[in-house]
């Protein structure tokens, strides 16, 4: 488990890391995107993309509120900030873990399980508890 001081330097080589991306897909030749587009589909306002691509100016690193967003608008995977950063087996832990957020048909089931009143957390713990015990009866 990753200490306070410790997310806080992770998330300041995550920040550079999500800068470098969200400034190569404005500048993407191709398909340009603008930060207009980014925030609308994040809902992370466009000031806070400028911090995020200018980190070193700025010095505000993102949160995993942040990146949430960024995961679940589909501007960014996991993968994309891993292959850019120097991480300890914790942080890189830590960082796969909030990317089940990539899974959108996962967050899809579980939205219409929300909205059927389904207690996600009872369910799912139920789950795991069923199955560590197959794996004790083993």
């Amino acid at each position: 488990m990753l200490r306070k001081s410790d997310k806080k330097k992770l998330f300041g080589k995550v920040t550079i890391a999500l800068g470098e991306i969200i400034t190569e897909l404005n500048k993407d030749p191709n398909d340009p995107w603008l930060d207009g587009e980014i925030s609308e589909l994040t809902g992370i306002h466009q000031s806070r993309l400028s911090e995020i691509k200018n980190f070193q100016k700025y010095n505000k690193p993102v949160n995993s509120k942040i990146l949430s967003r960024l995961i679940l608008g589909g501007i960014i995977v996991i993968e994309d900030i891993l292959i850019r950063i120097k991480c300890s087996e914790e942080e890189r832990r830590y960082l796969v873990e909030v990317g089940f957020l990539e899974d959108i048909e996962t967050i899809k089931t579980i939205k219409e399980a929300i909205k059927a009143g389904v207690n996600i957390k009872t369910v799912l713990r139920d789950a795991i508890k069923k199955k560590g015990n197959k794996k004790g009866n083993n």
